[in-house]
Protein backbone atom coordinates (compact mmCIF):
# COMPACT_ATOMS: atom_id res chain seq x y z
CA UNK A 1 0.00 0.00 0.00
CA UNK A 2 1.73 3.44 -1.05
CA UNK A 3 0.27 5.60 1.57
CA UNK A 4 -0.29 2.79 4.86
CA UNK A 5 -3.33 3.31 6.52
CA UNK A 6 -4.91 6.49 6.78
CA UNK A 7 -7.54 6.59 9.64
CA UNK A 8 -7.09 7.32 13.19
CA UNK A 9 -5.70 4.62 15.81
CA UNK A 10 -9.31 4.19 17.30
CA UNK A 11 -10.32 2.04 13.74
CA UNK A 12 -7.26 -0.04 14.14
CA UNK A 13 -9.09 -2.66 16.59
CA UNK A 14 -11.85 -2.99 13.48
CA UNK A 15 -8.92 -3.34 11.02
CA UNK A 16 -6.83 -5.90 12.94
CA UNK A 17 -9.47 -8.26 13.99
CA UNK A 18 -10.82 -7.97 10.13
CA UNK A 19 -7.47 -8.84 8.80
CA UNK A 20 -6.89 -11.93 11.27
CA UNK A 21 -10.27 -13.09 10.31
CA UNK A 22 -9.76 -12.81 6.56
CA UNK A 23 -6.65 -14.87 7.02
CA UNK A 24 -8.29 -17.26 9.06
CA UNK A 25 -10.91 -18.02 5.78
CA UNK A 26 -8.62 -18.07 3.94
CA UNK A 27 -6.43 -20.68 5.32
CA UNK A 28 -9.89 -23.27 6.13
CA UNK A 29 -11.20 -22.78 2.52
CA UNK A 30 -7.43 -23.53 1.04
CA UNK A 31 -7.70 -27.30 2.67
CA UNK A 32 -9.99 -28.06 -0.17
CA UNK A 33 -8.67 -25.87 -3.36
CA UNK A 34 -6.22 -25.69 -6.38
CA UNK A 35 -2.72 -23.95 -6.05
CA UNK A 36 -4.64 -21.34 -8.99
CA UNK A 37 -8.00 -20.79 -6.40
CA UNK A 38 -5.97 -19.89 -3.59
CA UNK A 39 -3.91 -17.39 -5.41
CA UNK A 40 -7.22 -15.91 -6.55
CA UNK A 41 -8.83 -16.75 -2.88
CA UNK A 42 -5.76 -14.42 -1.39
CA UNK A 43 -6.79 -11.04 0.14
CA UNK A 44 -4.19 -7.88 -1.08
CA UNK A 45 -5.27 -4.92 1.14
CA UNK A 46 -4.68 -2.06 -1.86
CA UNK A 47 -6.24 0.99 0.26
CA UNK A 48 -7.26 2.05 3.88
CA UNK A 49 -8.68 4.94 5.16
CA UNK A 50 -11.39 7.16 5.84
CA UNK A 51 -14.18 8.54 4.08
CA UNK A 52 -17.42 10.13 5.04
CA UNK A 53 -16.89 9.11 8.48
CA UNK A 54 -16.31 5.31 7.76
CA UNK A 55 -13.60 2.82 6.94
CA UNK A 56 -13.17 2.09 3.25
CA UNK A 57 -11.62 -0.98 3.28
CA UNK A 58 -10.59 -1.29 -1.00
CA UNK A 59 -8.51 -4.90 -1.47
CA UNK A 60 -8.08 -7.57 -4.33
CA UNK A 61 -8.72 -10.99 -4.15
CA UNK A 62 -11.35 -12.85 -1.46
CA UNK A 63 -14.67 -14.20 -1.82
CA UNK A 64 -18.35 -13.33 -0.94
CA UNK A 65 -17.45 -14.56 2.57
CA UNK A 66 -14.81 -11.97 2.63
CA UNK A 67 -16.57 -9.24 1.12
CA UNK A 68 -19.23 -9.80 3.72
CA UNK A 69 -16.76 -9.50 6.45
CA UNK A 70 -15.31 -6.08 5.05
CA UNK A 71 -18.86 -4.34 4.64
CA UNK A 72 -19.34 -5.56 8.54
CA UNK A 73 -16.00 -3.75 9.86
CA UNK A 74 -17.10 -0.83 7.47
CA UNK A 75 -20.25 -1.06 8.98
CA UNK A 76 -18.82 -1.09 12.70
CA UNK A 77 -17.12 2.41 12.34
CA UNK A 78 -20.05 3.94 11.50
CA UNK A 79 -20.39 3.54 15.20
CA UNK A 80 -16.93 3.66 16.69
CA UNK A 81 -14.88 6.65 17.50
CA UNK A 82 -11.78 6.82 15.08
CA UNK A 83 -9.62 8.40 17.50
CA UNK A 84 -9.95 6.31 20.88
CA UNK A 85 -12.68 3.26 19.59
CA UNK A 86 -15.42 4.47 22.16
CA UNK A 87 -18.58 4.69 20.68
CA UNK A 88 -18.91 7.26 18.52
CA UNK A 89 -21.43 9.61 16.82
CA UNK A 90 -20.97 10.74 12.71
CA UNK A 91 -20.72 14.53 13.05
CA UNK A 92 -19.81 16.77 10.13
CA UNK A 93 -18.12 19.78 11.13
CA UNK A 94 -16.54 20.69 7.30
CA UNK A 95 -15.39 17.24 7.47
CA UNK A 96 -17.36 14.00 8.38
CA UNK A 97 -16.13 12.00 10.99
CA UNK A 98 -17.39 9.34 13.79
CA UNK A 99 -15.97 10.38 17.10
CA UNK A 100 -17.10 10.08 20.39
CA UNK A 101 -18.36 13.12 23.19
CA UNK A 102 -14.77 12.97 24.61
CA UNK A 103 -12.91 13.17 21.68
CA UNK A 104 -14.94 15.71 20.10
CA UNK A 105 -14.33 17.79 23.31
CA UNK A 106 -10.79 17.69 23.21
CA UNK A 107 -11.05 18.36 19.07
CA UNK A 108 -13.16 21.41 20.03
CA UNK A 109 -10.80 22.45 22.86
CA UNK A 110 -8.07 22.58 20.96
CA UNK A 111 -9.40 24.13 17.77
CA UNK A 112 -10.88 27.09 20.57
CA UNK A 113 -7.34 27.48 22.32
CA UNK A 114 -5.50 28.27 18.96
Amino acid sequence: MAWGFECGNGWYGIIDTLCSEIQNHIDWKSKDISDEEKDSLQVVADQVKEKFGTLRFYYTGGDETIEGMVSMAEGLTKKTCEDCGCPGTHRVNGWHRVVCDSCEKKRSSSLNSV
